[in-house]
C-alpha cells in the first residue's frame, strides 16, 4: 500500500500492522488517536510523506511536544494536516510550531486556536520556514492580530499560498491580511471570499 485510510477505531484493530514500512499516506479521522502510538511508529517509518489527522483531540503537552519532536525529526515527512484536534485548548501551537519548519505544507485549520498563539504563529512565519502552504482557517482570530500576521507574511519569502478564512476578523482585519499581496504578488492569500457587506474579498485558492 502506498496510501491508507483509518475510519474510527480500527487503530485498535490494526494493532502493530502500521509498522508496515511502505506506507507513505497516512489519514486518521476520529480515532480516539494514541498520540504516543503514532509518535512511535513516525520513528520507525521511514517512507511516510503525508500525514493527515482530523477529530483526534490532543490537548497533553508532553504528548504534543513529543509528537511535534517526531515529526520535525522525520527526513520525509512533508506535509502534515491536522483539524479540528483542538489544538488551542493549552495554546499547543506555542510548542508544536518550532519543530514543524522543515514541512513543506501545514494545515492547522479549525483548532480552537485564539490570539493567545498569534505570537508565536508570527514568530513561525517570520522564521522563513520551508513551508509553502500554510493554513490556519476556522481559527478564532479578530482584528487586532491582522497587522502582527501581515508584518510576518512580509518577512517570509518562502511561501506561496496562505489561508486565514473563516475566522473573526471583520473586512477590516481580513483587508490588512489581504493587503500583503502588494508587496508579495506571487502569494496567493485566501482571508474569507466574502466580506461582511458582500464584496469579494479575494478569488485566491490556497
Amino acid at each position: 500500500f502506498d496510501k491508507i485510510e483509518l475510519p474510527w477505531a480500527v487503530m485498535d484493530i490494526l494493532g502493530t500492522s502500521l509498522a508496515m514500512k511502505n506506507i507513505t499516506q497516512l489519514s486518521l479521522t476520529y480515532n480516539n488517536l494514541d498520540y504516543m502510538s503514532l509518535t512511535n511508529y513516525l520513528e520507525t517509518n521511514p517512507n511516510l510523506r503525508e500525514l493527515r489527522i482530523v477529530g483526534n483531540p490532543l490537548e497533553d503537552v508532553p504528548t504534543a511536544l513529543q509528537f511535534s519532536e517526531a515529526i520535525g525529526n522525520s527526513e520525509h515527512i512533508q506535509k502534515l494536516e491536522m483539524k479540528q484536534c483542538y489544538l488551542g485548548k493549552n495554546e499547543l501551537p506555542q510548542i508544536m510550531l518550532p519543530h514543524l519548519k522543515f514541512l513543506k505544507n501545514l494545515n492547522l485549520g479549525y483548532n480552537d486556536i485564539t490570539s493567545k498563539d498569534i505570537p508565536s504563529i508570527a514568530d513561525f512565519i517570520a522564521s522563513n520556514p520551508e513551508a509553502k502552504y500554510l493554513n490556519f482557517s476556522g481559527n478564532e482570530f479578530c482584528d487586532d492580530d491582522a497587522k502582527t500576521l501581515a508584518d510576518a507574511l512580509l518577512k517570509n519569502s518562502n511561501l506561496e499560498s496562505f489561508s486565514l478564512s473563516s475566522t473573526d476578523m471583520t473586512d477590516k482585519g481580513r483587508g490588512i491580511i489581504i493587503s500583503v499581496k502588494e508587496k508579495r504578488q506571487k502569494m496567493k492569500i485566501a482571508c474569507d471570499n466574502i466580506g461582511n457587506n458582500g464584496s469579494r474579498l479575494e478569488t485566491d485558492a490556497p
